[in-house]
């Protein structure tokens, strides 16, 4: 092909309207440390990857389930970009790129572009109809060097890789889980009441696993002559659960003391009884930010064990065969 017409047959490819191509999304984790700094930030990063694919590609609720996890960091004279994809739990690749130029611009450029082409292989190329004069023919193709099934990866191994690293790891993307609240409770104990939680546990993107810490106030269930009796709850729980995007599904196991006392008798006795119960919660996790939550959540309980409170020789409150409450939980997340 003369070289005029190869000129003019790709400022044609590059002048023609766009097709509307799908779109792909992904949350990005991005960090920079040590004198990696000086790196570009995750705005500037933003808008690199925006700018070749033709959109923003990050969403923090994006349903694909696609973490794109970004780390900068100077090491050993050079320039270090550490990228790995995550999809729908499962590890897609990780590439480690370096550079040592003076700056840390050029990477910045190549880690954009690398983030580009793993979202939508054909990132940057704009399929067109170019118009043909009838006087001439169309412009000869090169012939095609093979008629891959499908994309390549751009995180699969090529041999020509020469300063970029492909490993694989099973591990999930884990978080852990911190938080604190407060519930309304109802059958636990003599009378409604209240009680606060702590929780700590990890999560994936579609499970996790809490320990919680429970303590339901003391209530008061009085006879008609005035005395009554007085408990309260202590609980640890252990809650598994499936998650999916805002909603969760858990499987609840309680353990614990029930203390009680008589109110308004002399002399008035204390005791204290084993408890245990289990059940199930369904649960509502409303984003307030990258990592915090607010989470509400509605459990019952059967209890294992059957307790009675009493006043001489009357039973004053036994614990029924259901309880249930409704809490609301603060939660943060850390990586």
């Amino acid at each position: 092909m003369p070289p005029l017409t190869r000129i003019l047959w790709v400022a044609a490819l590059c002048a023609a309207p766009r097709v509307a191509w799908a779109k792909h999304f992904a949350e990005l984790h991005y960090e920079r440390s040590g004198a990696a700094a000086s790196c570009p930030d995750e705005l500037a990063l933003r808008n690199a990857v925006a700018e070749r694919l033709g959109y923003d590609p990050f969403d923090s609720r994006a349903e694909t389930r696609t973490w794109i996890l970004v780390a900068m960091r100077r090491a050993a004279g050079a320039w270090e970009a550490s990228i790995r994809v995550e999809r729908r739990g499962a590890v897609g690749g990780e590439r480690l790129l370096a550079s040592t130029a003076a700056s840390c611009a050029e990477l910045g450029s190549t880690t954009a572009l690398t983030i580009a082409l793993a979202l939508d292989p054909l990132a940057g190329i704009a399929p067109s109809v170019v118009p043909v004069s009838p006087s001439s023919p169309p412009p000869a193709m090169p012939p095609p060097q093979g008629t891959p099934d499908r994309a390549e990866d751009p995180f699969s191994p090529r041999s020509s890789d020469r300063d970029a690293v492909v490993r694989e790891t099973p591990r999930l993307p884990l978080d852990w889980r911190i938080g604190a609240g407060g519930a309304g409770y109802v059958g636990a104990l003599p009378a409604p009441g209240a009680g606060v939680d702590f929780l700590v546990g990890i999560a994936s993107p579609h499970a996790g696993l809490d320990l919680e810490g429970v303590v339901v106030l003391p209530s008061v269930a009085n006879t008609a002559s005035g005395a009554g009796v007085r408990a309260s709850l202590t609980l640890g729980t252990l809650s598994p659960c499936l998650r999916e995007r805002w909603l969760r599904v858990c499987a609840l196991a309680s353990l614990g003391v029930l203390r009680g006392e008589g109110v308004a008798v002399e002399p008035s006795h204390q005791a204290a009884a084993f408890y245990a119960a289990a059940g199930a919660r369904v649960g509502v996790e409303a984003p307030l930010g990258s990592r915090l939550a607010l989470d509400t959540h509605l459990d019952g309980l059967i209890p294992v064990t059957q307790t009675t409170l009493g006043l001489g020789t009357a039973n004053v409150w036994t614990t029924p065969s259901l309880s249930g409450s409704l809490g609301i939980n603060l939660v943060a997340r850390f990586p």
